[in-house]
C-alpha cells in the first residue's frame, strides 16, 4: 500500500482563509464595492489570498514527497498522474460552463474575443505563457495555470531545495529571476500589442505569471524547512510556551498587515519586493503561528471544510457571483452599500459552499480515486515484470 501523508488541520484552515479572501475581491469586483475606504481597502487587499494558496501548495508538495519517498515504489511519475486528475477534471467542466455562460465575446483579458487556440492552450494549461490567454476563459484560471506549470520544476526543486538555507537561497534566486524576466520580456512583448492593451503586458510581467509568483512557492519550502527544523518535538496544542510563541507570531503578523494596508509603508516596501511578495512574508508568518498552536479562531470546522472544498469553491464562485448579480440588479436594498455588500458576500459563500460540496463528491473525489487506480495498476504491472525478469535472469 502507498504511503499517504498525514492530513494537517491548519493547512485545511489556510486554504479556507485563502478562498474567502479572493471569493471577497471578487465580490467587490464584480457584484458590489463597499462604500467605506477602510473596507473598500480590505476587500481589494483579499486578491492576495491567491499567495496563500501558494504558500499551502509548496508547504504540502514537499510534504507529500517527503512522506511518500520513503514507499520503495514511489515514481516522480505518480506524482504528475496524481496532481493531474486532481485539478483537470473540475477545470476541464468549468472550462465547458465558462464558454456556455460567457461566450467568445470580448472581455476585459481577451480584448480581441475568444479563439481556438485560448481553448487549447487553456485545456494545457499553457495559457499561463500567453498575455491574452493566461485568464481569459476561467474567471481565475491564471492561478491554476500557474501551479501546473510549476510543478514541472519539482523535481529540481524535490533534489536541490533540500535545507532551509537552500530554500532561502531558491526564494532569493527566484525574485531576481522575476527582475530579470521582466527586463528582458516587456520590451519584447510591448511592441506586440496596442497601447490601449499594454495592461495586458503589465498583469502580466508583475501578477499573472509564473515569473512573478514563484518567490512566493520559495516561501512555502522555507514554512518546511521551518516547520521541521525549528518546531519542538511533539507536544499538547494547549502547552502554554507553544501558544505564548504562536502569539507573538500572531502579534507580528497583524502588524505587518496593518502596516500593509497604509499607502506610505507600501510604497516603501513595493521598491524592494514586489506587492504580493511581502503579503507572502506576512503570510509565511502566520502560518508559522498556527502550525505553533492552530487557533480555533482560524482552524476549526468550518475553516476546515471550507479548505477541504476550496478548489471547487475557487473555480465555481465567480460564476454564482454573476448570477448574484444579473438576479438583484434592478432591486434595492434599503441598507448602507456597506451592508449590502456584507449580503452579497455572504450569500455568495453559503451558495458556493453548498454547490462545491457536491462538486467535491462527484467531480473531485472520482477523479482522484480514479488516478490512484491507474498508480496502483502501473505499480501491479511493474511489479509482475520485474517478478518475470526475476525469474528468467
Amino acid at each position: 500500500m502507498p504511503v499517504e501523508p498525514e492530513r494537517l488541520d491548519f493547512i485545511d484552515g489556510l486554504r479556507g482563509m485563502a478562498i474567502l479572501g479572493v471569493m471577497m475581491v471578487h465580490t467587490s469586483e464584480i457584484a458590489l464595492r463597499p462604500l467605506s475606504g477602510w473596507m473598500l481597502k480590505i476587500a481589494l487587499e483579499a486578491t492576495h489570498g491567491v499567495q496563500l494558496f501558494y504558500l499551502a501548495s509548496a508547504f504540502t508538495l514537499l510534504f507529500s514527497y517527503h512522506t511518500r519517498k520513503s514507499d520503495h515504489c514511489f515514481r516522480i511519475s505518480d506524482f504528475y498522474i496524481r496532481r493531474f486528475f486532481r485539478i483537470a477534471p473540475l477545470f476541464y467542466l468549468a472550462m465547458i460552463v465558462y464558454l456556455l455562460v460567457d461566450g467568445f465575446e470580448p472581455r476585459y483579458y481577451a480584448p480581441n474575443g475568444i479563439k481556438w487556440w485560448h481553448i487549447l492552450t487553456t485545456a494545457t494549461f499553457t495559457n499561463g505563457w500567453f498575455p491574452t490567454a493566461i485568464t481569459s476563459i476561467i474567471t481565475g484560471g491564471w492561478s491554476v495555470a500557474i501551479e501546473m506549470n510549476f510543478y514541472l520544476f519539482l523535481p529540481l526543486c524535490f533534489k536541490y531545495v533540500t535545507t532551509l538555507n537552500r530554500a532561502l537561497w531558491f526564494t532569493l534566486i527566484a525574485l531576481m529571476f522575476h527582475l530579470l524576466f521582466c527586463k528582458v520580456a516587456a520590451p519584447i512583448l510591448l511592441p506586440l500589442f496596442p497601447p490601449n492593451h499594454h495592461y495586458l503586458i503589465f498583469f502580466f510581467l508583475n501578477i499573472l505569471s509564473l515569473p512573478a509568483q514563484i518567490g512566493v512557492f520559495g516561501l512555502g519550502f522555507i514554512f518546511f524547512h521551518l516547520f521541521f527544523s525549528l518546531q519542538p518535538p511533539p507536544v499538547k496544542e494547549t502547552d502554554p510556551a507553544r501558544k505564548s510563541k504562536s502569539l507573538i507570531f500572531f502579534m507580528i503578523f497583524f502588524y505587518l498587515i496593518a502596516a500593509l494596508l497604509t499607502t506610505e509603508f507600501q510604497l516603501r516596501t513595493y521598491i524592494l519586493f514586489p506587492r504580493h511578495f511581502v503579503y507572502g512574508i506576512a503570510f509565511l508568518i502566520f502560518a508559522y503561528a498556527l502550525s505553533l498552536y492552530p487557533s480555533p479562531i482560524f482552524v476549526n470546522q468550518l475553516t476546515k471544510r471550507i479548505g477541504e472544498i476550496s478548489y471547487s469553491m475557487y473555480l465555481i464562485h465567480p460564476l454564482i457571483l454573476k448570477m448574484i448579480k444579473k438576479m438583484t440588479g434592478g432591486i434595492t436594498i434599503p441598507f448602507h452599500q456597506d451592508i449590502r455588500f456584507l449580503l452579497a458576500f455572504g450569500s455568495l459563500v453559503l451558495l458556493t459552499y453548498a454547490l462545491s460540496s457536491i462538486t467535491h463528491t462527484y467531480i473531485e473525489k472520482p477523479g482522484m480515486a480514479l488516478g490512484r487506480r491507474i498508480i496502483a495498476q502501473m505499480e501491479k504491472r511493474s511489479t509482475a515484470h520485474h517478478s518475470l525478469f526475476e525469474r528468467y535472469r
